[in-house]
């Protein structure tokens, strides 16, 4: 009996979910609204997005549609960050390294420090740096076949991460985060 109900319980679910993904007012895996099963204390009530803040989406709530922070990647918390290190350091945005996120938010394979100083190297899907993948450009990256790194055996604690010859490959002293700006 216990599979019978299993079964039953699966084929709603899957009927819901295919009634869902036509109807515009159930937003998608896509979107970036936070899960809310409570309804929020004081919630602005909305019925789209530009009725909210500029850091707040119109997300659906136990209570009807709300305005709710919207949830970020982290290619996009880490490129949001850079933005605001640029504006209470006051200097051009141009100037500091933003990651650069495609449209799903995620890391885009080619990273560039900035508009002003142009060296490239491939990322993980993390937004970690490949060794060996640095370039002077981006259309001289390769990540399919990156240099050949020498084996890194310092033995170092480095808060910033190790400091990269012109290849990317680590050297045995600390990344000074200053020389980035």
């Amino acid at each position: 009996m216990i599979i019978h109900w299993q079964l039953i319980f699966g084929i709603l679910l899957v009927l819901y979910i295919s009634s869902a993904i036509g109807r515009k007012d159930i937003k998608l895996a896509t979107s970036k609204c936070p899960m809310v099963t409570e309804c929020p204390y004081r919630a602005q009530q909305c019925t789209e997005d530009n009725d909210c803040a500029v850091d707040s989406i119109c997300c659906k709530s136990p209570c009807g549609r709300v305005c709710t922070k919207q949830l970020f990647t982290g290619c996009e918390t880490l490129r949001n960050a850079a933005s605001r290190r640029a504006k209470s350091l006051g200097v051009d945005d141009k100037s500091v390294r933003k990651p650069r996120c495609n449209k799903s938010g995620g890391f885009e394979p080619v990273q560039c420090d900035n508009e002003i100083v142009s060296s490239c190297w491939c990322v993980d899907e993390a937004g970690f740096e490949l060794a060996g993948t640095r370039a002077p450009a981006a259309a001289l990256v390769n990540c399919t076949a990156p240099k050949p790194c020498a084996d890194h055996t310092c033995r170092m604690f480095c808060p910033h991460g190790f400091a990269l010859d012109e290849n990317g490959c680590p050297l045995c002293r600390c990344r000074d985060p200053c020389n980035d700006i």
